[in-house]
């Protein structure tokens, strides 16, 4: 099954990631198609390598799918992790992406799944690069912490 046409434009250096660009590669972030999510993981590190990735929106995109359950959040997950450790400004791109996720998960009866690993990736990426905690992600993880099973993972976090 062929990747799509638009995946592969936004590979070359000139194309300038828009809104609309922005919401199809954070769809295709999570695509079912396992070659598709492998061009938009190429994609992602391009665009973090040549400064042209619009991170505060993507992330914010991403965040919205994440907590409205448009699809499995491992596929996310997959494609974020393989631009893990390429480079301090890849991990640092990726931290500032899930500072920008984090917010947008909202607790509910209905939470998505694989939360834990994402603050798991956040606070790998924390400690690596030692930052501090945004406000934003501050509420976010304070709204979060009334969740049992992610109470471990937040007090990490914010020691």
């Amino acid at each position: 099954r062929p990747t799509p046409i638009l995946l592969h434009q936004m590979l070359n250096s000139f194309y300038r990631l828009d809104p609309g660009s922005v919401i199809y590669l954070a769809t295709s972030i999570f695509n079912k198609n396992k070659n598709t999510r492998a061009i938009a993981s190429e994609v992602l590190n391009r665009s973090i390598e040549e400064n042209r990735l619009p991170i505060d929106d993507i992330g914010s995109k991403l965040g919205m799918l994440v907590n409205r359950h448009y699809a499995p959040v491992n596929r996310m997950l997959g494609v974020l992790e393989s631009a893990r450790d390429i480079s301090y400004k890849h991990n640092d791109a990726l931290f500032k992406l899930l500072e920008y996720i984090l917010p947008e998960i909202k607790l509910s009866d209905n939470m998505p799944g694989n939360v834990k690993k994402i603050l798991e990736l956040y606070y790998d990426l924390k400690h690596k690069l030692n930052k501090p905690i945004s406000l934003s992600v501050e509420v976010a993880l304070n709204e979060l912490q009334s969740l049992k099973i992610l109470q471990p993972m937040i007090n990490k976090i914010k020691k």
